[in-house]
């Protein structure tokens, strides 16, 4: 397909339907047993210690920072919804946000290892895969940034602190890549060499976040919107990205990142981004 130039590109044609869509009511009755079902896991499987949701059955006490921030996300929806009380989900919030804050040992450059332990919220000690993940600080932060804005207080006092520790500049990659085009984006993440201790030495992952997946695109959205100067990144991080381009039913043009054809590859940043 011969490239096409301009923002005109990826509009769709006059006419063409858009969101928001008017459902059927059977339709409508499902999507709230879904919402409603997914809302009681995340509210009703929380650590009583740390407030934070564990990432697999078989094993309660590892958590993933990652789904901790669509658990911080689903706060404000169910106060919305009616299902909890705004007093309940703020006390939620700031329990999770204090227990991220607790133990140092867990981050690199104010990013987390992608598994935490469930009870104490520091080191789990039941896999050797310790490494401080960009993309699923990423998904922390967007949970950490929505609880703060809904709720204020506390929760955006303590939000504000842990997003604005998190320096994307330190990611970058840098000539060690090995080709050009490669360089200056931010890496997947960080090793330690000492598997007990993620603030000391280690390296940068060799892999890139180079394209407009919904991974590549949150993390380079939120370094271009770090609060500190010196932890951001140049809105041009964002626009290089590689943007590929296809079409939908055989003349619409659209921008899409064919990695694995899997929807979410394409879709879940924009729970957050418009």
């Amino acid at each position: 397909m011969a490239p096409v130039a301009g923002a005109d590109a990826v509009l769709r044609a006059p006419g063409t339907e858009r969101p928001p869509y008017q459902f059927s009511q059977a339709d409508e009755q499902l999507l709230d047993s879904v919402q409603r079902g997914a809302f009681e896991f995340l509210w009703r499987e929380g650590n009583p210690h740390t407030g934070m949701v564990p990432d697999r059955k078989s094993n309660p006490k590892v958590v993933s920072v990652a789904g901790v921030g669509f658990q911080l996300s689903a706060l404000p929806i169910g106060v919305e919804r009616g299902w909890v009380t705004r007093a309940a989900a703020q006390e939620r919030a700031e329990l999770i946000l204090s227990s991220l804050m607790r133990d140092r040992s867990i981050r690199k450059a104010g990013f987390f290892q992608h598994f935490i332990d469930g009870d104490s919220a520091g080191l789990h000690k039941d896999t050797l895969e310790h490494v401080v993940s960009t993309i699923d600080s990423a998904l922390l932060f967007c949970g950490v940034l929505t609880a703060g804005a809904y709720f204020g207080g506390e929760v955006r006092t303590r939000g504000d602190e842990l997003f604005s520790a998190a320096d994307f500049r330190f990611f970058l990659s840098g000539d060690s890549e090995p080709h050009a085009w490669e360089r200056g984006f931010v890496s997947l993440g960080w090793k330690p060499d000492a598997l007990n201790d993620a603030s000391g030495a280690g390296k940068l992952l060799p892999y890139c976040w180079l394209d407009t997946g919904c991974e590549h695109r949150l993390v380079s959205f939120l370094g271009v919107c770090a609060p500190e100067a010196a932890h951001r990144l140049d809105a041009g991080n964002y626009y290089k990205l590689r943007r590929t381009l296809g079409t939908i039913e055989g003349d619409e043009c659209v921008v899409w990142f064919p990695y694995s054809g899997a929807l979410f590859v394409n879709q879940f940043s924009h729970c957050w981004i418009d």
